[in-house]
């Protein structure tokens, strides 16, 4: 009986320490008419009566708070009015209950209307914009002001693409022709101005100027000891370039054709870049290539000669240490992308001495999906060596262009089409044929076995020979279907002449009487003289 006592004690003087009345503040906003609202209902708690002491009349605010009386026990606090100035206002309402006095507070927040939108100034100023498909990316931003705060989207062709004060358009994408970018900026309460808070641009694309035809970079030279492979690669400007490797042979030149060519195998050699295997050096010899690059106009140019120099002594190859001479021009990443090995040079040291490499190297990993420092393992002729990346969070989705394939090389990749991102995916053919195949047979990277047409039937001579076994068969068939009738009818007169012959006997050996001997013996005696 105590613990109820002390329990209903207790809960009593918890529900008097909770304050009376609603616990939220009344907002508004200056000009905006607030109706007449209940903000909290009064219940004596010391058995009343209640008695208003005082309470808030029309302020200079604009808000008035009032009471009404239900009962001496029972009364409602109401507010309503117009607000004329911002600002943090408290009104408070005293009353009596049971004669302890009490007090109701009703905070009152008012803030100021947003203004509309201001354009203070834009870029670029014209309102046309003329750019070609070849021009680097063109920032266009936006400067606005109000009272409160601004938000920002930039429209291209319909489409939402931004929601900053400012918009980077690439124009390498897009295709020829007029297109839109608008910028819309909204006030708190999402009001614009059509004309003052809504930019607009036409942006004229153009087709990029044809580059003309232009060898980039100084032919390169190489050696294979015994075994190995090399890789010459073209750098050469212009539009719609085909390549063709030539062999040089005295003073005349061969085209090259992918296969191997007395122990040396050729790949590629109709790209920038020929791949120049060897299994095993037949002799040490010298060999000289030129590649012939053809742009989308017909014209031509050749490059200088690329030397290749094969050695018979494959133990000269062998590696012995590698080391990073170079880092990467790429260091640092956000994570999804792709490694990037331009730039970089490693020292392979073998007993030929030490040779600086820009290709033909293995890294590993090639995704960078873990943030902070990562640690890029680094593989060449049976040696490694490492260097390391900073890796952190992408503040964005990517959004990714279409695969691309370089057969040539064999990697197939993609960019992130998001402006300032540099996000790249990169996969050996092998590995995307593996993560993609579907991809991976659009890109025609996965070419389907030819069906083998099996070979006709040939149709079998006709020489008469069936038609003649026809014909005996159904000569066959009436001589045994004639044989099948004869038969019957031939036993059927033989026994019609065994009974004939019979009856015959019979009746000549009654009629010789009697006296003459018995019927018997002469029956017997006649058929005993029968002749068949």
């Amino acid at each position: 009986m105590k613990k109820r006592w002390l329990t209903a004690v207790l809960v009593l003087c918890l529900l008097a320490a909770l304050p009376v009345g609603g616990a939220l503040a009344v907002d508004g906003q200056v000009g905006t008419p607030i109706e007449k609202t209940l903000y909290t209902t009064v219940t004596a708690e010391e058995n009343g009566p209640l008695v208003l002491l005082s309470a808030a009349s029309q302020s200079s605010s604009g808000i008035t708070v009032t009471v009404e009386q239900l009962d001496d026990k029972t009364m409602n606090i109401y507010y309503e009015g117009t607000p004329t100035s911002a600002g943090e206002l408290t009104f408070t309402v005293a009353y009596t209950d049971n004669g302890v006095e009490h007090s109701v507070n009703v905070p009152v927040s008012i803030v100021e209307l947003p203004d509309l939108p201001r354009v203070d100034s834009y870029t670029p100023s014209a309102g046309t914009v003329t750019m070609k498909q070849s021009d680097e990316p063109t920032v266009f931003t936006v400067a606005a002001s109000a009272n409160g705060n601004l938000s920002y989207e930039w429209v291209l062709n319909s489409e939402s693409v931004g929601e900053a004060s400012s918009c980077t358009v690439d124009p390498s994408g897009m295709e020829t022709g007029n297109h839109d970018l608008y910028c819309v900026i909204r006030n708190q309460l999402g009001e614009y101005v059509s004309g003052d808070a809504e930019v607009h641009w036409v942006i004229t694309v153009e087709e990029k100027e044809a580059e003309s035809l232009e060898i980039k970079g100084a032919a390169s030279s190489a050696q294979i000891y015994g075994t190995g492979t090399v890789r010459f690669t073209v750098t050469a400007s212009g539009s719609g370039l085909t390549y063709q490797w030539f062999l040089i042979s005295g003073s005349s030149k061969s085209a090259l054709k992918d296969g191997t060519y007395h122990s040396v195998t050729y790949g590629g050699s109709d790209t920038a870049t020929l791949k120049i295997s060897c299994d095993t050096a037949p002799s040490s010899t010298t060999v000289k290539y030129v590649c012939v690059v053809t742009d989308e106009t017909g014209q031509t140019a050749e490059t200088d000669a690329y030397v290749l120099s094969i050695t018979e002594d494959a133990s000269m190859s062998k590696i012995t240490k590698i080391e990073v001479v170079t880092k990467p021009d790429k260091t640092e990443y956000t994570t999804g992308e792709s490694l990037d090995t331009t730039g970089m040079k490693i020292s392979a040291v073998s007993p030929k001495g030490t040779e600086v490499l820009t290709e033909g190297f293995v890294c590993d990993p090639v995704r960078l999906q873990s943030e902070g420092t990562q640690v890029i393992n680094v593989s060449y002729g049976g040696k490694t060596t490492s260097f390391t990346v900073e890796v952190r969070k992408a503040d964005h989705e990517h959004r990714w262009s279409a695969w691309e394939a370089d057969e040539a090389v064999g990697i197939v990749s993609r960019r992130c089409e998001i402006a300032g991102c540099t996000g790249r995916e990169i996969f050996t053919i092998e590995e995307f044929i593996d993560k993609y195949p579907t991809e991976a047979k659009a890109l025609g990277l996965i070419r389907e076995p030819e069906p083998q047409e099996e070979p006709a039937e040939e149709p079998e001579e006709d020489d008469g020979k069936e038609e003649e076994q026809k014909d005996d068969a159904k000569k066959e068939k009436k001589s045994v279907s004639a044989v099948l009738i004869i038969i019957p009818i031939v036993a059927a007169l033989l026994l019609a002449a065994a009974v004939f012959a019979y009856f015959k006997l019979y009746r000549n050996n009654d009629d010789d009487g009697p006296g003459k001997g018995t019927g018997k013996k002469k029956k017997a005696t006649k058929l005993n003289d029968m002749r068949f």
